[in-house]
């Protein structure tokens, strides 16, 4: 070691306050070295380090008999350790060599230690020169500066004078005892460092392999390196799994999250629709209900409490204050009905009869070539709505053949009638309404004879048809060629009054309604006559509509009747005359209109007998209803047929036959003679 090396920066003169001017004497007064003659001086010296070595830095020093680094008593350096053997001597220049090459004694110690005054070339100082306690000898200025080069002999010995000795400030301070530093808590290896350095070994062993040992037996081993597939198996393919299965795992609670946050907005949409659902049932319901009151009460107020009753029973409910009022409800009705009165006198049922009536008077009226017929036989729109409020002021209720006929097939297929007891009101009386040749033939409403209705008809509807609001009224074509749809004929103006006074109607009754065909039926040219005229598209779509208004009528409650298919006289009529026109009936009614069991004879008139040829015809036919004209009530319920007689309600009748009619309604009240001036006889 150099004396170079020793504490350079360790400065006497900024520590003690020393000057330049030192000297051995002064060094040995003032450098005490006390503490290493102890055993306590032997550890101070033991624990004394460079740059924090513990033990290795001065145990190379130690003699083997003693651990302190100086004499056992002279305190001096052991030479052994600090002066090396040199082989040159600077001072003279002359080569020493070995021991048998004659070195002189003072000059070269065979035990490896200098002569006295002499310089070590590794740089450490001869004994008199340099003490070993790190002062310099006495007489040897540090001072005096080299000034020469250093010489070499011809065997490459120094023989030049040494340079210089720089000035050095070194003493060895007094060293603490080095307490041993305690590993802290948080140096000790935790759980996830052990599993790290577990984890790592692989990789840690393959740049880092085992060196090779030797077993009992002399033979080498050694750890051999993993290869990079056990690497790979051992470090990586396991967090790979790891990291695939957190993957899944986490796709799993992310698909687990997302399908329960589906399944509760699905299920919260569900519960939402099903609310939703059961407040849409529950008002659905409640509509049914109220209408299912606002039909008994229909059917109360018609006299019909039987249906009322059966049609409260056919709601069902749970709800204790919707089964009292259904219960409260059915009794007022039964209790009604105990109060109602068998109306026994069938042949006191009159049926007032009617054509198709005049909206417009005036045109009628004043027809050229038709006016008087139209005032002796038709009666107005204005005088027909007369007749109903009297008939309704009088006590009187509209009622039909289905009312107070009652039929069965029996056992051969045919049907047997009898007499059905009808219950009123005490006070109230039966009255049948039938409407006949409800043709609108084109006399009436075609003047210029076209075969479109105009203006210059004679002032009545053309035709029946279905509203938007599914209520029946009746087309006109006004005086200005306007086309109007009203209440202008007798359908719709009965269908007003009965919605204004449903107690008018006997169980929803509603008038016969007879027609012919040869024009078609309703005002639809349904006859296949027309299509010459008008084509075939025009034909179809006529009966298109034409059955679309049956079916309204029949959901009404109209009866429909056949009055002959051409308006002819059947008592005039030879049985072949009658079966032709049936057949033509058959042919051109029948598939529009459907099968009817009622016919109302033409011309005012009736057959001979009902047991003759004519009969017969008509029995086939499919005719049990038979209606005539009459000039007062009449009806008899036969087990095969009903015979019943019309009243003819027209101008001439109200005006020259009043007495007929006083019971039902006043003629002088109904009929217009504003209009009609005079009506023929």
């Amino acid at each position: 070691m150099d004396t170079n090396d020793f504490d350079i920066d360790f400065d006497f003169e900024k520590e003690y306050g020393r000057s330049d001017d030192f000297d051995a004497a002064e060094a040995e007064q003032d450098l005490d070295l006390s503490q290493f003659d102890t055993e306590e001086g032997d550890d101070a010296f033991r624990d004394f380090a460079l740059e924090g070595d513990e033990d290795d830095d001065f145990a190379q020093f130690l003699t083997p008999d003693s651990a302190d680094p100086v004499g056992e008593e002279s305190g001096d350096f052991d030479e052994d350790v600090f002066f090396p053997r040199r082989q040159n001597q600077p001072e003279t220049g002359q080569d020493y060599g070995p021991e048998d090459a004659g070195y002189p004694e003072e000059q070269y110690a065979p035990d490896g230690q200098y002569a006295e005054g002499e310089y070590d070339p590794n740089g450490q100082y001869a004994e008199g020169e340099y003490d070993p306690n790190g002062q310099y000898a006495e007489g040897d200025d540090p001072n005096v500066p080299y000034d020469g080069e250093p010489q070499y002999d011809e065997y490459g010995n120094l023989i030049s004078p040494l340079p210089p000795r720089e000035k050095k400030k070194f003493s060895l301070p007094k060293l603490p005892k080095r307490e041993k530093k305690e590993r802290k808590k948080s140096d000790k290896p935790t759980v996830f460092s052990k599993f790290l350095d577990w984890y790592m070994e692989p990789i840690n062993r393959r740049k880092n392999p085992e060196p090779e040992t030797v077993d009992e037996n002399g033979h080498r081993k050694r750890r051999r390196r993993p290869t990079k597939m056990q690497i790979f198996k051992e470090a990586y393919l396991p967090p790979i799994i790891g990291l695939v299965a957190l993957v899944l795992i986490v796709s799993f609670v992310a698909g687990a999250l997302t399908n329960g946050l589906k399944l509760r907005k699905l299920e919260k949409a569900k519960k939402e629709a099903e609310a939703l659902q059961a407040s849409q049932e529950a008002d659905r319901i409640a509509t049914v209900y109220q209408e299912l009151l606002k039909t008994a009460e229909i059917q109360a107020t018609q006299y019909d409490y039987d249906g009322a009753v059966a049609t409260l029973d056919s709601f069902t409910t749970d709800d204790p204050t919707v089964q009292q009022e259904l219960t409260a409800k059915k009794s007022e009705y039964l209790n009604a009905k105990a109060k109602l009165v068998e109306w026994k006198d069938v042949n006191t049922i009159p049926n007032l009869s009617f054509h198709v009536l005049i909206q417009d008077p005036i045109r009628a009226f004043a027809d050229s070539e038709l006016g008087g017929m139209y005032n002796r036989n038709f009666v107005t729109v204005e005088e027909f709505s007369k007749i109903l409020d009297q008939l309704y002021g009088n006590g009187y209720i509209l009622v039909d053949f289905n009312h107070f006929v009652a039929s069965a097939e029996d056992l051969t297929g045919s049907m047997n009638y009898s007499y059905n007891p009808i219950l009123l009101p005490e006070g109230k009386k039966p009255v049948m309404i039938t409407e006949t040749m409800v043709n609108y033939y084109d006399y009436m409403v075609d003047g210029n004879k076209d075969g479109e209705p105009d203006a210059a008809g004679a002032g009545f509807a053309n035709r029946l048809v279905v509203d938007a609001a599914g209520e029946i009224k009746a087309r006109y074509v006004d005086g200005s060629g306007q086309t109007q749809v009203g209440d202008y004929d007798l359908v719709p103006v009965l269908e007003t009054f009965i919605k204004n006074h449903p107690d008018f109607s006997y169980k929803g009754s509603r008038a016969t309604l007879a027609v012919t065909g040869n024009q078609g039926i309703f005002g639809y040219r349904c006859n296949t006559s027309y299509v010459q005229q008008f084509g075939q598209d025009y034909y179809d779509q006529e009966v298109a509509d034409a059955k679309v208004l049956v079916q309204a009528l029949r959901d009404k409650g109209y009866t429909m009747a056949c009055y002959t298919y051409s308006n002819k006289d059947y008592r005039a009529s030879s049985v072949a005359e009658i079966r032709t026109d049936l057949q033509n009936w058959a042919a051109q009614v029948t598939p529009i209109l459907g099968e009817v069991d009622t016919i109302v004879f033409a011309k005012a008139v009736d057959i001979e007998d009902y047991s003759g040829a004519k009969f017969n015809t008509l029995y086939e036919a499919g005719f049990r209803f038979f209606v005539a004209n009459g000039n007062e009530p009449k009806t008899e319920v036969n087990i095969s047929n009903v015979r019943h007689s019309r009243l003819m309600v027209t101008g001439n009748s109200i005006a020259w036959h009043a007495a007929q009619f006083s019971s039902y309604f006043d003629p002088n009240v109904v009929l217009d003679i504003s209009t009609r001036k005079e009506v023929p006889n």
